[in-house]
């Protein structure tokens, strides 16, 4: 293990381990130890001056992580700086999308909230004579409970001594030469529109624009505002926008004009239209199977045997209803099937038999839950260890299992598979069996930021943000593990893995609005089904060899001709 000595300016000496690595980027390395959180640069010509850093402390709220300290090598040349940590943190575009408000009960008055603490804040770093100009979406991040916004990335911000230049395409003010307020003012329109509606202001179909026409979109002011846009059906309601911000986003994106947001105030959100229930076409049989009393957000099944999240509430197959915990997983004993819900309370497994009702002991501390194909994990600092169930006739007793070692500070858990970044290469962790994980070096991932990924079935898919864009990664695991084989879809439209890997090996993923792809996992080939009755707010689930998807408050069957 590699330790390397750095100094805060002043004298007092940093020893940063590899068991400190974050994450690497365009810039430097990021380390992280006790509350503070330190970048290295790669080229330390790229580095802020004193001067700049000193200009930045002017940003003294909370939430404005700027640099308070230079960071010096063992000869006294500047290498790098120091910032607050933020634990435990969210990146904001994970709100952009609806399942995962559903599964954290975010509702449209805490996303108003959120926004009155960004709007205050960067009329904030206005007042002391600064600019954030690249306010994209990827330099903020959310606490765990959702309700504080911090700015990142604040060593780019233009200070009145040192101007910025870098800028993201997808929040750039094409009208306005140079960077202003009123820049920062239309980048954070943006972003704010993409947390009320879940779409970028400019995305959507119009007839005279294709796909990839964003800057064009912007230059002309055709955004989704326009009559002849038409959005995909998980774009949220016009209704959630408090009123004076429905002008404002109107002159702003289909006017041209240019001014600060007026205060946020409430949006009179009216009732919400039932979403249309989904109804057979020539390419795809579509039958309702059953309706909840909450959105769903999550739908799993192993054996035929389907649980289905819905609200605060999850709905076994054989009808019992159980209140969720704020950190869960469900699992099946492989030979009873008796279901088994496993929680974290103050970092302690907690696991209870659903059936006879007990709970069953093993004193395990863990941070998060990891569940693949039926196969319980739990993550703790630098290890990932199995769970395993031993079943004695209707009786069953846990125990620790095999253990796999990670990078402590530099891994994500995400749905059925962790990502982790070691030492400026990706990797992802696969629990393919009960006791198996394989550790696989994905380049293709190189230069990203993993958002959202999801394993299943010898398949993942891992959602990636670089340069204003997001790609989506398909990876076809082979049968031992060793190897994969990998697609890439750049510029997707909705940032957001959807797709289910089936027992027979069939691979059905929602493309955008109209479009399914199905492949194999194991065989080339693959086909697109273009039918109307595909919307982009379905969620794909299954129940063994057979498609689901959930839309709202219903779970249905497809079957595709």
């Amino acid at each position: 293990m590699q330790t390397q000595t750095l100094f805060i300016q002043g004298g007092q000496a940093v020893h940063l381990s590899d068991q400190d690595f974050i994450a690497q980027g365009g810039e430097g390395c990021l380390y992280m130890q006790g509350a503070w959180v330190y970048k290295i640069y790669t080229n330390p010509q790229q580095m802020p001056p004193a001067a700049k850093i000193q200009e930045l402390r002017v940003l003294s709220r909370p939430n404005l992580i700027v640099p308070d300290a230079l960071l010096l090598d063992t000869q006294q040349q500047p290498v790098g700086i120091r910032m607050a940590h933020v634990p435990d943190s969210v990146a904001l575009p994970r709100l952009f999308t609806n399942d995962y408000r559903h599964a954290q009960r975010i509702d449209n008055a805490k996303i108003l909230c959120l926004l009155q603490i960004m709007q205050e804040s960067i009329a904030f770093i206005h007042a002391q004579g600064c600019l954030l100009v690249d306010g994209n979406e990827m330099n903020y991040l959310l606490d765990k409970q959702h309700t504080q916004v911090y700015f990142i990335d604040t060593d780019s911000y233009q200070t009145p001594s040192f101007p910025a230049t870098a800028i993201m395409p997808s929040i750039r003010d094409y009208h306005t030469p140079g960077f202003s307020t009123l820049s920062d003012w239309f980048a954070f329109a943006i972003v704010a529109c993409q947390l009320l509606i879940g779409i970028h202001p400019y995305k959507g179909k119009h007839p005279q624009f294709n796909k990839q026409d964003l800057a064009a979109r912007m230059r002309a002011n055709m955004s989704i505002f326009n009559p002849q846009v038409s959005l995909p059906a998980a774009a949220r309601d016009f209704s959630l926008i408090p009123p004076a911000w429905r002008d404002w986003f109107e002159r702003l994106f289909e006017q041209g004009e240019r001014q600060p947001p007026p205060p946020l105030g409430t949006a009179h959100q009216v009732a919400q239209p039932a979403a249309p229930v989904l109804q057979s076409s020539r390419g795809l049989q579509i039958q309702l199977l059953r309706t909840f009393n909450a959105p769903i957000h999550g739908c799993q099944s192993y054996q035929g045997h389907i649980t289905v999240f819905a609200g605060q509430q999850a709905h076994l197959e054989d009808g019992t209803q159980i209140q969720l915990p704020d950190i869960y997983q469900i699992f099946h004993a492989e030979l009873s099937m008796q279901p088994i819900l496993a929680s974290l309370v103050n970092q302690q497994l907690q696991l209870h038999n659903l059936h006879s009702k007990t709970d069953l002991k093993l004193p395990l501390k863990a941070e998060k839950l990891l569940l693949a194909d039926n196969h319980l994990f739990c993550v703790n600092q630098d290890k990932v260890t199995g769970i395993k169930l031993h079943e004695l006739k209707q009786t069953c007793v846990a125990a620790p299992g095999a253990s796999w070692h990670i990078l402590p500070k530099a891994h994500q858990v995400l749905n059925g598979i962790l990502y982790q970044n070691v030492l400026g290469e990706p990797y992802v962790l696969v629990p393919y069996q009960a006791q198996a994980c394989a550790l696989l070096p994905v380049p293709e991932l190189q230069g990203y930021q993993v958002l959202d990924g999801k394993y299943e079935a010898g398949v993942a898919m891992l959602l990636g943000y670089r340069q204003g864009r997001y790609a989506l990664l398909c990876l076809r695991f082979s049968e031992n593990f060793q190897h994969y084989q990998a697609d890439i879809m750049q510029d997707v439209e909705q940032a957001q893995v959807n797709f289910v890997a089936l027992d027979n090996g069939v691979v059905v993923q929602l493309l955008q609005e109209g479009e399914l792809q199905v492949l194999h996992r194991s065989q080339a080939g693959r086909r697109v089904v273009k039918d109307a009755a595909i919307r982009s707010d379905m969620r794909l689930c299954k129940n063994g060899t057979q498609v689901l998807a959930y839309q709202g408050e219903r779970l249905y069957a497809l079957r595709l001709s």
